[in-house]
């Protein structure tokens, strides 16, 4: 959004690296990848650069690089041989099966890594007028949906049979840096599939409440833990299920009670800046929760005025009337002198210059938001191949 020459220029070297290489890079360091951590994190990085204004390079070798990475994996498992965390590795029995069994290291969370890959490759082709690639890969992004057991309402390991491996909620057997109470949220993209899956808004709702009990609880217990990527997103879940008041509420609570400027000031490992990038996304009252869509959940600035410049030359200006850290609920909100209702907003809108007038109270305004048309959106193509 403020710098798109300079995140050009880096996707310029991604795709250096892959035509030198033959795959993206996974964890570069010391002109060496050390390919730890699953997924095929180039993917979302590249579709959301596109998606939010940075469009200086090669887009068109850039689709072909990420849909070679995600068909071809031997060209991964060059750059990362007998690696655990290869970027595609297994890719037979993912394409197989719609899901990577326990067989394979951490296979829910590989296989919510590879999904989300899938569905930013989508929107990269969706957004490049490349249908069939969009048709394609929307269907395997909705793979998460295999490894969803409607038993207990949680993504949990599935064998190679089909059979799901029972694990207790807070167990981090077969997970990655977490556990299934902490996993299961990760499907940004379509939460409103997850949630009727769930049993519907009213149930998701007080599973969130319980979630958010403790706010950095680690990896062995079933609540949120801040100091870890893969739960950066869920205090927005809230604004799927109609309850977004409760969004704005928890980010409060994670912004006062985890951050501050003290040494300890940081609630997990900085992680090339995640969580810094996360504080002044939540601050500013908007927050990218879908990989590879231009777009923001909107929840409340905890300032009363913050101005972003635009690489387009176009302004931003989010006003906060009685922001305070006591004051974390939306009484109303107008953007550009309108009534807005929605908690999304897309980066088409902000990207002509916009003005988003926030009023803030201390007391939550239901209303506000509430509605199903006021939800983000949630992506449901490619649902029928899945979930048999």
């Amino acid at each position: 959004m403020i710098n798109p020459k300079e995140m050009s220029d880096m996707i310029r070297s991604l795709l250096a690296a892959e035509q030198e290489s033959g795959g993206f890079p996974i964890w570069p360091v010391a002109n060496h990848d050390s390919c730890v951590m699953p997924g095929d994190p180039a993917c979302p990085i590249i579709a959301g650069a596109y998606a939010f204004g940075a469009r200086d390079f090669d887009t068109p070798a850039a689709l072909r690089a990420m849909v070679k990475g995600a068909t071809h994996p031997e060209v991964r498992e060059k750059i990362c041989p007998d690696n655990e965390f290869q970027a595609w590795g297994s890719f037979g029995d993912y394409l197989k099966l719609g899901y990577l069994s326990p067989d394979k290291h951490s296979g829910p969370s590989a296989t919510l890594e590879f999904t989300t890959a899938d569905f930013s490759i989508a929107q990269l082709a969706k957004a490049l007028g490349d249908t069939a690639t969009y048709q394609t890969f929307m269907k395997r992004a909705q793979f998460w949906r295999n490894t969803f057991n409607p038993k207990t309402g949680y993504i949990e390991p599935r064998r190679l049979d089909g059979s799901f491996i029972p694990v207790h909620p807070a167990a981090p057997d077969y997970y990655m840096e977490g556990n299934a109470a902490q996993y299961t949220w990760l499907v940004p993209y379509n939460m409103r599939t997850l949630f009727d899956l769930m049993g519907g808004n009213d149930v998701v709702v007080k599973r969130l409440d319980q979630f958010f009990t403790e706010l950095n609880a680690g990896y062995n217990r079933p609540y949120l833990w801040m100091g870890n990527q893969p739960g950066f997103g869920v205090p927005w879940a809230y604004d799927f299920a109609g309850a977004p008041w409760r969004t704005q509420a928890v980010v409060r609570r994670i912004q006062t009670e985890l951050f501050s400027s003290k040494p300890d000031g940081l609630p997990g490992t900085e992680d090339l800046g995640s969580m810094s990038t996360w504080y002044v996304f939540s601050a500013l009252g908007l927050y990218p929760a879908i990989p590879g869509v231009g777009g923001f959940c909107l929840h409340s600035p905890l300032f009363p005025s913050a101005t972003i410049h635009l690489g387009n030359g176009k302004v931003v200006q989010i006003l906060g009337e009685n922001a305070s850290a006591t004051n974390p609920y939306v009484q109303s909100l107008r953007v550009n002198n309108k009534p807005y209702e929605s908690t999304w907003i897309t980066y088409e809108t902000l990207s002509k210059g916009a003005t988003l007038e926030f009023k803030l109270g201390n007391t939550p305004n239901k209303a506000w938001g509430s509605r199903p048309e006021d939800a983000p959106p949630s992506f449901l193509e490619g649902l029928a191949t899945v979930g048999k």
